[in-house]
């Protein structure tokens, strides 16, 4: 089995967003302009946030989190989006999943303007941007994705035999042991999927890091398509 190296793939896309965002200043233009809406203290969350914005910074785009009290309702987060929505200033808004429980996730999500809506496409671009440029040939072999979120989930009984299997799962466990007091895993059970699949994006360093450099992207994207009227 071959791991899949997200962090050094997401490395060069970040690069190249830099240098888009660098060539926007140099002709003049804004930069790129990225936020994220944080409701609550989901501490897995506040770890993704984190690796965003510090992405964003070194990519060049400015970003920044609004942060939303975790006993507030839906319409607190509904007018927070549609304040973003109407800042020709904003490129790009993402609402950092999940929300509290009585927050209507659906709502909330279908209202940022799709112009906006930079993490719609994301899941899909990054897996097919990781495979791409690992120059992974996807035919003849099933694609095997897990966002459970649920330690050990994916066994090896549950993989084809030479799958591609994406892991999504973020799980924090605490670790007395480690340098930080905690790790990150994914879902799958890495012993048993290594006997099955041909490969395997690690947690962390496979899909994590291209996710958010294809939103990255995607801000950039957006920023010059609108760079005429904003």
């Amino acid at each position: 089995m071959q791991l899949l190296d997200g962090k050094t793939i997401a490395a060069q896309v970040r690069a190249e967003v830099r240098a888009a965002t660098e060539a926007l200043r140099t002709a003049g233009q804004r930069a790129p302009r990225l936020v994220i809406v944080l409701a609550g203290d989901n501490p897995a969350s506040e770890i993704y946030v984190g690796n965003k914005l510090r992405a964003a910074g070194e990519a060049g785009i400015e970003a920044e989190c609004v942060r939303i009290c975790g006993t507030a309702g839906t319409a607190d987060v509904l007018r927070e989006v549609e304040r973003l929505n109407a800042d020709e200033t904003v490129d790009g808004i993402v609402v950092q999943l999940p929300l509290p429980a009585q927050m209507d996730a659906k709502r909330v999500t279908a209202a940022i303007d799709s112009r906006k809506d930079v993490d719609r496409t994301v899941e899909k671009r990054s897996v097919e941007e990781l495979l791409h440029r690992s120059g992974v040939d996807k035919e003849g072999r099933e694609v095997v994705v897990t966002e459970r979120n649920i330690p050990g989930s994916l066994t090896g009984e549950m993989v084809p035999e030479g799958a591609i299997v994406i892991d999504m799962g973020f799980t924090r466990i605490d670790d007395p042991a480690a340098e930080k007091g905690y790790r990150i895993v994914g879902d799958a059970d890495v012993e048993s999927v290594r006997r099955k699949a041909a490969w395997l994006s690690p947690v962390p360093g496979g899909i994590g890091p291209m996710l958010i450099a294809v939103l990255l992207q995607n801000v950039l994207e957006s920023r010059k398509r609108q760079r005429v009227t904003r």
